[in-house]
């Protein structure tokens, strides 16, 4: 369960990317996430 956690966290493994109903929005939200992801590693792991 531990590495599960660590490859999603890693972005190894990227549940919403598999979707086949990626919308123009769904898109939009991923961006978000990826931003945000960064930022929040940054923080965490300077």
């Amino acid at each position: 369960m531990k590495s599960i956690i660590n490859e999603l966290w890693r972005g190894n493994i990227i549940p919403q990317e598999d979707s086949r109903t990626n919308s123009k929005e769904m898109k939009e939200l991923l961006g978000y996430m990826s931003r945000y992801h960064e930022d929040l590693e940054k923080k965490l792991f300077p």
